[in-house]
């Protein structure tokens, strides 16, 4: 339950960054947001009091859940036939 969290920011984050017009600024803006949900991450679940190392594991499973999100996304919005 504890690594529930940085998942949904990740997929939020995910949602959030397909609004960005640029390649590149989404790119930067998926690393960026995904970094501070997982200290955020790390800080609501109280695993940033007991060691630095847990944004080891909260930043990636944040950026992870932002870029299947934002894959998923990109792949449905190309698979939809004009009409």
């Amino acid at each position: 339950m504890g690594e529930l969290f940085p998942v949904l920011a990740g997929v939020a984050i995910g949602f959030v960054v397909q609004f960005i017009a640029s390649a590149r600024m989404r790119t930067i803006a998926l690393i960026a947001l995904s970094i501070v949900a997982g200290f955020i991450a790390s800080y609501i679940s109280g695993e940033l009091f007991l060691s630095w190392d847990f944004l080891l594991i909260d930043i990636p499973l944040v950026f992870i859940g932002a870029l299947a999100t934002s894959f998923l996304l990109t792949w449905q919005r190309s698979r939809q036939v004009p009409r």
